[in-house]
């Protein structure tokens, strides 16, 4: 995923569609990528937000220990999800999955409006997603698929092989133009996906991963002139 496709989904920046109706965003059947298998009711909220950050060209950081604090005493039962993310350029937001039916009591809504409104102005945007956002398909499966690929680890060899290539044709190729640089690797479309979750690349998680899908070198691993 480029960073200019990063930016123009929820809210801005959040990596999440819907820009400002994430709040009510209406979930939408897509079809799951060829031989993926559909997360399971037992997979956490939790788990199912981290699988999609993580699949994504940003980084993680810690959290504001006030915000934590605030969170707790909205929700002491620990049902919201609470992350922070740096995205390209070096803008932190945070972001808090909100589990189905939570916003159903006025009382939540309402605490959460001025939650916001506060970390609006101490100039630390709040990006609430709601978890049918999360659970979209394709997006979850392919960031599911990429999550069990990030313990594969590519020869470093293969991995500059690679890089060269996309640099060559410009930052950005199909994943089946990405696999004679990797050839000699016991998997290489598996290498593909775990040097996503290494941050090394990016790939458009909204739709169904495969031959034609784009694969992007992430900037920051740009060979130096």
């Amino acid at each position: 995923m480029t960073h200019a496709s990063f930016s123009s989904t929820t809210e801005a920046h959040s990596g999440f569609p819907g820009s400002g109706s994430s709040m009510g965003d209406a979930d939408r059947a897509h079809p799951l990528p060829s031989g993926a298998v559909p997360p399971t009711p037992a997979e956490t909220l939790a788990q199912r937000f981290d699988w999609l950050i993580d699949a994504m060209p940003v980084e993680r950081t810690l959290l504001d220990r006030s915000l934590v604090r605030a969170v707790r005493r909205l929700d002491p039962d620990g049902h919201l999800i609470l992350r922070r993310i740096r995205v390209a350029g070096g803008a932190t937001f945070d972001l808090l999955a909100l589990p189905d039916g939570f916003l159903d009591r006025p009382a939540h809504r309402d605490a959460l409006r001025a939650l916001r409104s506060r970390r609006h102005r101490l100039g630390c945007p709040l990006r609430l997603i709601r978890e049918a956002v999360v659970s979209r398909e394709p997006r979850l499966s392919n960031a599911r698929l990429i999550h069990e690929s990030a313990g594969f680890h590519p020869s470093r060899c293969a991995t500059r092989r690679l890089i060269r290539h996309l640099f060559a044709e410009g930052g950005s190729a199909t994943l089946r133009d990405c696999l004679p640089p990797l050839r000699g690797e016991t998997d290489p479309a598996c290498a593909i996906l775990a040097l996503v979750a290494s941050k090394f690349l990016a790939v458009d998680l909204d739709h169904p991963l495969g031959p034609e899908s784009r694969v992007h070198l992430v900037t920051r691993h740009v060979p130096a002139a």
